[in-house]
Formats: structure tokens, C-alpha cells, sequence
């Protein structure tokens, strides 16, 4: 079956879009999969369609194990297969448009000629449509607000960076925000098109993630139409274009970002993007110099990973603009930023689950509550320790300073606590002799040596048996 096909019967669409209702967000629902046709439903093999690439290349990427699982809960049936194809004309339109094209060639004279037609390749580029910003653009959290962002000194000079797209006479500028993944750049993004909205209502700023832009540059570059799909982007007050590292694999939609953000630059727009690498580290990564020194030249602004308390700080903010019951207390919010550290989102995640399963429990959920609901959660995403973190904890039960661990003395206290370093970071973390090597500046079979003396010192010493057993608490007690 060819990718472009005519349009399928309705009955059976009418069954899909029930329960893609079901099944799915209605913000999805409406931005995505709201133009979802069936096509043909065979014993084991569901086609459908859409009126776009763009669309058709989204759903397949973005909610192909759902939309199974909608179209069984529609025709009660499993799919081995599922396709998803760009709808073409109606068979209709075509017939009149074939039949108005005979009509005209019967009256035309025997001896005139017809013009020259376009070749196949222009006729493919004219038919293919040009790339729509409702094709392009993501849904916005409406709860991601500045108000609701949980400001401190790892991020206070982005919250800074992102209102300064609102500050009277400041000159236009392209503003980077750079940092790990669940730290907080995506929701800057969200605050400043909630903000946006709110102030000068619908329409005038547009969130991009770095796929719907990847797929809109093909698209725009096959039709032959990049000029046009760079008005429609500039036509907007704001532009957000979120993940920007992700597009390292895809050198003509750098190179198209290039132009865009040359454009934006000189025709006056804002122009906000964020990534979880620096542009320094987007050159080093292979990325296009030119679009990495222009973000490195605009306002890039690093956000960095909180800790505990910057956690609780957020959670508490998210809590507030969440349905208050039921209550969580302040412990309870302390125990998940203190176990759930790896991103902000893990954090929420749990604090989600929490609420949802202390439903039942009455006014007021505790740590005790928190421990016990996430206990499993918790397990599942805890953070293996890194060298620094292992070293400090070994140093700490010897009675050594981190200096100390780390240097060439041989008494017996050093030497037995760089023994137990090795033997706790072979068995532990699963780090191989080489690794263990480099972090302590020696070869690894001194470190195999090592680790051969630790098994045996703890085969005949119950003390030393009893430090390796604290050391470990203290490494995984917080994870």
C-alpha cells in the first residue's frame, strides 16, 4: 500500500476516536490524533491516516504502543501491525479535476499544442503541502508558571534570563538554557509561553520541541517551501524550541536553526531555546560551530542540579498548585528529596504516586506513610555511588581526610581503607580494576592486588567485616 492513500469509511473511524478519548490526553487527542482515519483494518494489520508528515511521523514516534492498545479496546481485536500513512484527495475531488482537464482538451484546436509540462520532481515538490505551525508546535503545561518555579542560587540568573524576554526596552536576544536532564529548562519554557498568553493572549508564542522541528525541516525541504515555513515561524513574537542537543544526528535542521536564529535576531523576535549541553559542548559533540558560537554569543545562562533542600522547595511549589487533599506534610515531602535524586521529575513522579495512593489514608500523610507507598519506588530508581561519593564515605569511617585517602601514604589505617575502596567498588558498583585504577592515580594490579588482600583481611577480621557493613548503609541508605 502506497504511503499516500484516499480517504476510509466513517464507521469505523468514529469507533477509533472513542477510544482514542479513552485512551489518551484530550490535549494529545486534540493537537495529534484528533484527524485519524481508518484505512483498511485486515486480520492482522491496521492502517490509518492523517493529513500530514509531520502528524504521521509524530504518532508514530510518540504513541505507538497506546494507540495499540486504543485500537484494541475499539475492535476488541490484537494488531500485529500498525500503519500510519498521509491521506491524500478525495477520489471525488480528483475525478472532477480529470474530468474538468478532458472537457477543456475536446474544445482546445487540433493543431495546439499543450505546454510543457513540469518535471515529475517539481510536480512532487508543488503537491506536497507546506508544513502548518499547528503541525509544529507542543502542548503547554498550564501549571508551569514563573510563580510556580522554585528559585535559588542554581537557577536564579536563568528565572532572570527567562523574564527578561518581558522587560521593557531590552534589546532582542537569544537566550540558551543549558543543564542535565530534570532540572528545570523545560518548565522555564512553559512559564514564559504561559506568561506570554496571559499578557497578550493567543497566538504570539510558539514551544517547539526538537523533533516537530527536525520533522517540519524534511518536510519543508522535500516541498521544496523552507522559505515559507521560516515566515510562518518568524511571524510569532516568541519562539521556544526545546532539546536542541538532540538534534545532533541532523545537520540540515542545525543548519536550518542557524538561519532561523539569524533571522529571529535580525528581524527583532525573541528567540528562547534549551539543551541539556553547553554550547561549548555542543561544538565539542560535533555540532554545527557557526549555531554553537551564536548561542554561546546570545544569553546562555547554565541551570544546575539542586539538592535536597532545593527539592523540597519544589516539591512544595508543585503541591501547591496540586489538589490539596490529601495533605502531605513537610516530612514526608523531605523523605522523597532525599531518596529520589536523580532529576526533579523522578521527584514529582513520586510525590504523583504519593498523593494518589494516600488517598485513602485520611487527612494527613507522614514520612511513615511516604516510606511504605514509595518503598518499591524507591528501590527501582536509586542512584548507584560514584567514586567521590565512595571515597568520602571510606575516608569518613577511617577517620581520614579525602586528601589523606587519595595520597601515597602506606599505614596500615590508609592502606586497609583504599582495600576496602577497591573491594566495595568491585562488588558493589561493578566497576572493572582499570576504572578503580584512574580515580586513584595507580595501575590496576595494584588494584587487583588489592582487592585479593580485602577478601581475605574480611574472611578473618569481624571489625573490619562491621566497617564495610557501614560504609555500605551510608552509601545506599539515602538511595
Amino acid at each position: 500500500m502506497s504511503d499516500v492513500v484516499n480517504g476510509g469509511g466513517g464507521g469505523d473511524s468514529e469507533r477509533l476516536q472513542a477510544a482514542l478519548v479513552r485512551h489518551f490526553d484530550h490535549r494529545v487527542v486534540s493537537s495529534w490524533l484528533s484527524d485519524l482515519e481508518c484505512e483498511d483494518m485486515s486480520d492482522d494489520t491496521a492502517t490509518l491516516s492523517t493529513t500530514s508528515p509531520i502528524r504521521r511521523d509524530t504518532i508514530s514516534q510518540r504513541f505507538g504502543p497506546q494507540l495499540r492498545e486504543a485500537l484494541m479496546d475499539a475492535f476488541q481485536r490484537q494488531f500485529r501491525k500498525v500503519r500510519i500513512v498521509t491521506r491524500g484527495r478525495r477520489l471525488s475531488d480528483d475525478a472532477r479535476k480529470i474530468d474538468a482537464l478532458k472537457s477543456a482538451l475536446a474544445q482546445a484546436p487540433l493543431n495546439a499544442r499543450p505546454a510543457a509540462s513540469a518535471s515529475p520532481a517539481s510536480k512532487r515538490a508543488s503537491d506536497r503541502p507546506a508544513v502548518g505551525l499547528e503541525d509544529l508546535s507542543s502542548a503547554v503545561s498550564p501549571h508551569a508558571t514563573f510563580d510556580a518555579y522554585a528559585v535559588d542560587e542554581t537557577n536564579d540568573l536563568a528565572f532572570a534570563a527567562a523574564r527578561q524576554v518581558f522587560a521593557e526596552g531590552a534589546p532582542p536576544d537569544i537566550v540558551y538554557l543549558s543543564g542535565p536532564s530534570g532540572v528545570g529548562k523545560t518548565h522555564l519554557l512553559f512559564a514564559i509561553a504561559n506568561e506570554h498568553r496571559s499578557r497578550y493572549g493567543e497566538g504570539g508564542c510558539l514551544y517547539i520541541t526538537y523533533n516537530a522541528l527536525q520533522n517540519g525541516t524534511v518536510n519543508a525541504v522535500f516541498g521544496n517551501n523552507m522559505m515559507s515555513l521560516q515566515r510562518e515561524l518568524l511571524s510569532k513574537d516568541v519562539l521556544l524550541i526545546d532539546d536542541v542537543h538532540l538534534l545532533q544526528t541532523s545537520p540540515r535542521t542545525q543548519a536550518e536553526l542557524l538561519n532561523l536564529v539569524n533571522a529571529a535576531l535580525a528581524s527583532g523576535k525573541r528567540l528562547v531555546a534549551a539543551g541539556e549541553l553547553t554550547p561549548q559542548k555542543l561544538a565539542a559533540a560535533g555540532f554545527n560551530e557557526r549555531l554553537a558560537d551564536r548561542l554561546s554569543g546570545g544569553l546562555s545562562v547554565p541551570l544546575l542540579a539542586g539538592d535536597a533542600a532545593h527539592r523540597a522547595r519544589v516539591l512544595k511549589k508543585r503541591l501547591s498548585i496540586m489538589d490539596a487533599s490529601p495533605r502531605i506534610d513537610d516530612e514526608a515531602i523531605e523523605y522523597i528529596a532525599q531518596n529520589f535524586t536523580q532529576s526533579l521529575r523522578e521527584a514529582i513522579g513520586a510525590l504523583k504516586q504519593l498523593q494518589l495512593a494516600g488517598a485513602d489514608l485520611g487527612e494527613k500523610i507522614g514520612r511513615a506513610d511516604a516510606e511504605r507507598i514509595l518503598r518499591a519506588r524507591a528501590l527501582e530508581t536509586r542512584r548507584t555511588p560514584s567514586f567521590e561519593e565512595t571515597a568520602a564515605a571510606v575516608a569518613a569511617e577511617f577517620g581520614l581526610t579525602p586528601e589523606e585517602f587519595r595520597s601515597r601514604g602506606q599505614h596500615q589505617r590508609l592502606v586497609r581503607a583504599r582495600h576496602v575502596f577497591v573491594m566495595i567498588c568491585r562488588e558493589n558498583l561493578q566497576e572493572s580494576f582499570p576504572r578503580i585504577a584512574r580515580f586513584l592515580g595507580r595501575d590496576h594490579t595494584t588494584m587487583m592486588s588489592g582487592y585479593r588482600r580485602a577478601q581475605a583481611l574480611v574472611a578473618r577480621d569481624k571489625t573490619l567485616r562491621e566497617q564495610i557493613g557501614r560504609i555500605r548503609e551510608v552509601l545506599w541508605r539515602s538511595r
